[in-house]
């Protein structure tokens, strides 16, 4: 291995192992967030239109493996409506990685995350089609700000990238329906650390 190598490969390690003192202390979070979702499908055609923007929730928490890195679980609910069809309920889970900078310092923190999960979509019956059900793949890839605003708790906010892979069921046999390829969202939610 060359000498610029190891140097490039003990700068990253002193930068993931640096942190003040108090973050140092922090072995998880808990985090409860709410926002907005947008759904984009691939081989959608006449009448159905793209899917529109939706709410949604997420609850998960982390625990810390190094000062800067934190591996988590998180759960969450979408509504993703499609005209002419009812609006679509997702489920989804994943596990996540958050890569924190150590820059800027407390009360601030931003983050580098990325994950995988399953998702479950179910499609209530209507006028146009039966009651359905289908399954796909996500890789959550976003960034995120928190402020600490009093004692452990922190404001957060994340936008997150959710490409797709892997569908399945018949919620994406329906005719010009299309399949989920990327789910883009935006959300601000609360943080405990411990």
């Amino acid at each position: 291995m060359c000498e610029m190598a190891r140097i490039d490969i003990a700068v990253t390690l002193l930068l993931l192992l640096a942190s003040s003192g108090a973050a140092a202390q922090v072995k998880g979070d808990f985090e409860f967030r709410v926002g907005v979702s947008k759904r984009f499908s691939s081989g959608v055609s006449s009448p159905v239109l793209q899917p529109g923007f939706g709410p949604s929730v997420d609850v998960g928490g982390h625990v810390a493996l190094l000062p800067l890195v934190r591996l988590g679980i998180y759960g969450g609910y979408e509504w993703s409506p499609q005209s002419p069809y009812a609006a679509r309920h997702l489920i989804r889970g994943a596990l996540q990685f958050r890569l924190f900078s150590p820059f800027p310092e407390r009360p601030w923190r931003m983050w580098l995350a990325v994950g995988f999960g399953p998702v479950i979509a179910f499609g209530p019956a209507d006028a146009a089609v039966a009651a359905h059900t289908g399954r796909f793949f996500e890789l959550p890839v976003g960034v995120g700000v928190a402020r600490q605003v009093w004692g452990k708790w922190h404001v957060t906010g994340e936008l997150l990238a959710r490409p797709a892979f892997g569908h399945g069921g018949a919620l994406f046999e329906i005719r010009g329906a299309g399949t989920d390829a990327l789910g883009l969202g935006l959300a601000i939610g609360m943080q405990h650390e411990w």
